[in-house]
């Protein structure tokens, strides 16, 4: 099980609803274990969505199409707008 997670003042909901879908389809399709996401990944590299201002599930997992997800532990929430740091966690 999962920790409960907070957003706290980023309007980051957009990217914690995504984050949760992919660990639930990880888990049922490949490996039968919750693995936790990187909804710090969303919030700083989906350039069509404003961040802490704001997102677009869609948008989030059209980017999720394109790009590896990376860990929470890879990449932890801050809760803040970050600069994109997709490729120095990607291996």
């Amino acid at each position: 099980m999962l920790a409960i997670q907070n957003q706290g003042q980023c309007g980051s909901c957009w990217t914690f609803s995504t984050q949760a879908s992919m660990s639930a389809n990880y888990c049922i399709q490949l490996n039968g274990a919750l693995e936790e996401f990187s909804t710090q990944e969303l919030v700083d590299c989906v350039t069509t969505c404003y961040g802490c201002n704001g997102g677009n599930v869609s948008y989030a997992c059209n980017y999720l199409k394109t790009h590896q997800e990376i860990l929470w532990s890879d990449y932890p929430y801050v809760g803040l707008d970050t600069t994109c740091d997709y490729n120095s966690k990607t291996h």
